[in-house]
């Protein structure tokens, strides 16, 4: 009789444990997926179109160095192996949401890829800033399992 309260007691730590062993999850938000679509843009070369759909605050610059300078600083011009989206934050003053990807090429180059979004006044969501940053080694390949 004492062996089944051990065996509950035994499946009872086990539950919790075998959910830490779970695949961590993508974060979701609307404003996520915007992003990373905005990113396939660059992604297929359609750097025009990505330019057209960005805020004016990313409009700055002309299209021909803007495009150059993206090229610059993702420092691959193979296609994309896989994305995965790591996180986003919620800021205030001015009000944005900062969204972060991680990147593998298919040439095995890895970077981190930050962008910026903003309401416009009639509430749609529009890429503000594009950052490209070092591959976190901590996060691992975005291909990984």
């Amino acid at each position: 009789m004492r062996l089944l309260p051990a065996t509950a007691l035994a499946l009872l730590f086990a539950l919790p444990l075998a959910g830490l062993a779970q695949k961590p999850v993508e974060p979701t938000l609307p404003q996520m997926n915007l992003a990373k679509n905005w990113l396939e843009l660059i992604d297929a070369g359609k750097f025009e179109q990505a330019w057209n759909e960005a805020s004016a605050d990313l409009r700055r610059q002309s299209l021909a160095d803007w495009s150059a300078a993206i090229r610059k600083a993702r420092r691959s011009e193979a296609t994309v192996k896989c994305r995965k989206g790591l996180d986003f934050e919620l800021l205030e003053k001015p009000d944005r949401i900062d969204t972060v990807f991680i990147t593998e090429f298919a040439d095995g180059h890895v970077i981190s890829e930050k962008v910026t979004l903003r309401e416009d006044a009639n509430g749609n969501a529009q890429v503000t800033a594009y950052r490209r940053g070092p591959p976190l080694q901590e996060r691992g390949s975005p291909c990984d399992p």
